[in-house]
């Protein structure tokens, strides 16, 4: 074991220097920020103030879907955050239970004003839904979202899409990643850009394995909740995709532009899109158009600040 993580850390270093960075800087994959490796979470916080709320700090993990909703939230109407990877399995990087009484679960989001001491007057929120519809409640108040816009959201039919999306569309695409233990390994494969999980110990061979043994006990819950048989989960996954397809064919659930039904469905997917089944399910459903459009209009970089 201590060869392969000295193995990895080797590979990461000559990666670095060949892109221009020390040995404490990596290139992150997912968001296309620079983080520093040994990142303080109290520098330069400054540089992404939002009113009174001081900085937002997503807690996530990157394949989580309920994530994937809050980030997509933020970037949507560019809303500067830093986003921390937890680690699935210790969840370690999870803010302190003792001083915060969130469950032990992801996303978690951390707002700390500026004039504070490290966390000193922090705040924190969980269930990427409470999360959503308590930010929309505050950004429509600092004018960040019209008024218009947050009516539209806070609406029964949103609300109810919402609840489709969790108990819905989010186990369905779960059972599709179990298909295929080969397709499992894929999704866990971007713990690999972390060096503070090569640290732990737990590298690109052994992290992603390990979770995928989790996520198989995982999805026997789901299966059997959903009655989704074994080769059963595309047919089955596309039946649910083709419910928002009848609402999104010929324009978004907003109208000419998206609402936050629209936002929220489109975080949850995109978590998914290093799936090989991904492009034919979209297309197979109905909903490629739709999700294309979506993602045309999303703004063209992500306003993670940063990502460690």
């Amino acid at each position: 074991m201590r060869q392969v993580v000295k193995h990895q850390l080797r590979r990461f270093c000559a990666k670095a220097e060949q892109a221009g960075y020390g040995s404490n800087y990596y290139e992150n994959l997912i968001s296309g920020a620079i983080t520093r490796n040994h990142y303080e979470a109290f520098n330069n916080r400054s540089d992404a103030e939002l009113g009174s709320l001081g900085r937002l700090y997503l807690y996530q993990y990157h394949v989580c879907p309920y994530s994937g909703k809050v980030r997509t939230f933020l970037d949507y109407y560019q809303i500067p955050y830093t986003l921390i990877e937890v680690q699935p399995l210790s969840k370690t990087g999870l803010p302190d239970r003792r001083a915060f009484f969130h469950k032990k679960q992801v996303p978690v989001l951390m707002c700390n004003p500026a004039t504070a001491n490290l966390w000193g007057k922090a705040k924190v929120l969980y269930d990427s839904n409470k999360i959503i519809a308590t930010l929309l409640s505050h950004f429509v108040a600092m004018g960040k979202v019209l008024p218009g816009d947050y009516e539209r959201a806070t609406t029964p039919l949103v609300q109810a899409w919402g609840e489709w999306i969790d108990e819905k569309l989010i186990p369905h695409l779960f059972a599709a990643v179990s298909h295929h233990e080969d397709e499992q390994v894929r999704f866990f494969e971007y713990l690999g850009e972390f060096p503070k999980f090569l640290k732990a110990g737990l590298g690109k061979t052994v992290l992603p394995y390990t979770c995928v043994g989790v996520f198989q006990n995982q999805i026997l819950q789901i299966r059997e909740a959903h009655g989704i048989r074994d080769g059963e989960e595309f047919e089955k996954l596309k039946d649910v995709l083709s419910e928002w397809h009848e609402i999104t064919e010929e324009s978004f659930h907003g109208g000419a532009m998206p609402d936050l039904a629209d936002i929220m469905c489109y975080g949850a997917l995109k978590n998914f899109k290093r799936c090989t089944f991904f492009k034919t399910i979209l297309a197979d459903a109905g909903i490629k158009e739709w999700y294309d459009a979506t993602e045309f209009i999303m703004p063209p970089e992500s306003s993670c600040v940063t990502h460690f």
